[in-house]
């Protein structure tokens, strides 16, 4: 998959998903489409292929920020990618992170 963001570089989008509470894919002006994961953000996990178990309040969590920010224009900006080649970001709503 293609990265177009780079870090410290900040983009306008809309988030079509949420995958869980710190996890959201964000469809950019241009047209790309990312998978993002929240910075300064450690929510419960949700079973997916790459967990293999559910932690408490994890779907709960996910509910929680799929009712907040799902449909919305957020501003995203990468600051880094983690050891598992993740975009890490700060992301805003409405002005707030």
């Amino acid at each position: 998959m293609k990265y177009s963001i780079i870090p410290n570089e900040t983009k306008v989008g809309i988030v079509k998903a949420v995958h869980d509470g710190d996890s959201i894919k964000v469809k950019f002006e241009d047209g790309e489409i990312v998978w993002i994961r929240l910075y300064g953000c450690d929510a419960p996990e949700v079973h997916s292929n790459y967990v293999s178990a559910r932690q408490p309040y994890g779907k709960e969590s996910g509910d929680f920020l799929r009712n907040l920010i799902k449909g919305k224009e957020v501003r995203v900006e990468t600051l880094f990618r983690d050891e598992f080649k993740r975009m890490i970001c700060k992301v805003e709503l409405e002005g707030k992170d």
